[in-house]
């Protein structure tokens, strides 16, 4: 039931990121090339509307989910605006970056995690219980793969190894925004 929700939610989502995305990238490109250079000197219009939305369009846009029963109102991430740091020679996101940017530290450290990768696929149907806030810190997402990572250590590479990663699932007492 988790699952279906969650999933539901990321298809409700995708479809309004797409449409929002879309119509900035049509109406930069049509009105800074436009107005800007024929009749367009009086009119600071076209310049400044061409300008301020065509800049980000060359960065990759990387929508990560985070949502669950502690989380009910699903929240997208962007991967490509959190920070990346080393981790064997692979640019990474920490999970404990990723989380945060849905969560606040106080909130973070009371609940348990998961994750659902794109084809449905979570550790949690297999029998393992979500990872505590202590463990899910350790690990690493890869924004172009969305593949995690864990140190070998923890022993979690191959229970918790989940490709193209999804969303986040957040286990616990609702988060309320506010709190």
């Amino acid at each position: 039931m988790l699952k279906r929700t969650v999933l539901i939610g990321s298809l409700v989502l995708l479809p309004l990121l797409l449409v929002a995305c879309g119509d900035d990238g049509e109406s930069a490109e049509g009105e800074g090339e436009g107005e800007g250079e024929g009749e367009g000197e009086g009119e600071g219009e076209g310049e400044g509307e061409g300008e301020g939305e065509g800049e980000g369009e060359g960065e990759p846009e990387i929508p990560f989910n985070i949502g669950g029963e502690a989380f009910p109102t699903a929240q997208v991430v962007d991967l490509a605006d959190l920070a990346t740091v080393d981790n064997a020679g692979v640019p990474s996101i920490s999970l404990e970056t990723l989380a945060l940017a849905a969560l606040t530290a106080d909130q973070a450290a009371g609940l348990t995690y998961g994750f659902v990768a794109d084809d449905g696929f979570t550790p949690t149907d297999k029998g393992l219980d979500p990872l505590d806030w202590t463990t899910l810190k350790q690990g690493f997402i890869d924004p172009a793969t969305r593949d995690l990572a864990w140190p070998e250590a923890l022993g979690l590479s191959s229970k918790w190894s989940v490709k193209t990663a999804a969303t986040l699932l957040v286990f616990g007492e609702p988060v309320v925004s506010g709190q």
